[in-house]
């Protein structure tokens, strides 16, 4: 059974360029950062992830298949019971990663810290200068590398938190089930 995850995120600026003017501060390095990913395109993520619960699925069924202890009622009864509570991990799961708040902000954090690491603050204010031009922004059109690159780190991120995410559910899944099997074997 497969889950597809897709996660969009669009990085907004905080300030323009007009308000920082206006008010006569400095903007962060954050600031600056959402500033020229929107000018430069690079503030759109899409990333999707497939997701396979298969390997689970096999071993809660093998949990059942392989147990000495059960009669043919039993385990296919059991496995009935099982496919339920696969079903409610996969649902589970895919509603966790769906609509978890930590996974735009695992992809905000992602853009700032690609940029974060690659520009100072003062190359930012030139960068920014240039891409707010005409020529600046024909340019745009033929840097697409940048989003490729922080969509390959927010995908490995991302794995990971998948990952912390599932691993307890799926552990969750496999002790009830063993307790669902503890208990038929008492009957």
């Amino acid at each position: 059974m497969f889950m597809r995850v897709l996660i969009s995120f669009l990085l907004l600026p905080v300030i323009s360029s007009a308000t920082a003017a206006q008010d006569n501060s400095e903007p962060t390095k954050n600031e600056l950062i959402q500033r020229f990913a929107v000018l430069t395109r690079t503030n759109k993520l899409d990333v999707k992830i497939e997701l396979s619960f298969d390997q689970v699925n096999d071993e809660m069924k093998a949990l059942i298949d392989e147990d000495k202890e059960l009669d043919g009622q039993k385990k296919a009864d059991l496995q009935e019971e099982r496919k339920k509570i696969f079903d409610r991990l996969v649902r589970t799961a895919e509603g966790e990663l769906n609509s978890d708040q930590t996974l735009s902000k695992l992809g905000y954090e992602t853009v700032i810290s690609t940029f974060d690491k690659e520009f100072s603050y003062a190359e930012l204010v030139e960068l920014i200068r240039f891409y707010e031009t005409a020529l600046g922004q024909k340019a745009v059109g033929f840097l697409g590398t940048v989003t490729d690159e922080i969509s390959k780190a927010f995908r490995r991120q991302l794995e990971e938190k998948i990952k912390a995410i599932s691993e307890p559910l799926i552990d969750a899944s496999m002790k009830e089930l063993r307790e669902r099997i503890g208990e038929v074997k008492k009957k």
